[in-house]
């Protein structure tokens, strides 16, 4: 997929200028550049929550988008299982929050959780929904280590084969993830 000649700006301050990049389809592409390289607004064009100035992201037409943002985004008051089912069948959701680590918190409501925990859920949503392209936003934020390299590990298997747009500062998720492409901002 291909997207050309992208271009945003907010009033006078430009984001960035005419991009054209590739994206990697049934593969893991990191976005990296310096912060306000424009990393989540261009997230937030691809899957329509903004539009760009000029460019085109007809590759991207027709196409279904799950996305875990900077922010968890969750409904605080229900559930962590309650949040995936927004996207997903229960059978599917509790499996996955298993899988992430958290089968003893499928009924809590997620503002009692960690933030940790809270970011596990968020990107557990983000894997039940259908979707044919991944969007993440720094999702291993508030994980500790260890966490971070099963998350990692988990999230490489669930997310096998499937278009995934990730963000991240850190190298030593990139390093963890193995064959990634790097798309540079």
């Amino acid at each position: 997929m291909t997207i050309s000649h992208l271009s945003k700006s907010y009033g006078v301050h430009p984001v960035f200028q005419d991009r054209t990049f590739t994206i990697d389809e049934g593969k893991i592409n990191v976005l990296a550049g310096p912060s306000g390289s424009g990393k989540t607004t261009l997230l937030r064009i691809i899957c329509g929550l903004e539009q760009p100035d000029a460019g085109d992201l007809s590759a991207l037409r027709g196409k279904r988008f799950s996305m875990v943002f900077q922010e968890n985004r969750l409904c605080r008051n229900l559930s962590a299982s309650a949040n995936v089912r927004l996207v997903s069948d229960s059978g599917t959701a509790n499996r996955l929050l298993v899988e992430l680590g958290l089968g003893d918190s499928l009924r809590q409501p997620v503002k009692y959780l960690s933030g940790g925990m809270q970011r596990r859920v968020a990107l557990a949503r983000a894997l039940a929904a259908q979707s044919d392209i991944l969007l993440l936003d720094e999702p291993f934020t508030g994980l500790d280590d260890e966490t971070k390299e099963e998350v990692i590990r988990l999230f490489l298997k669930l997310a096998e084969r499937k278009t995934t747009i990730l963000v991240t500062h850190d190298t030593r998720e990139v390093a963890l993830m193995g064959d990634v492409r790097m798309i540079r901002l």
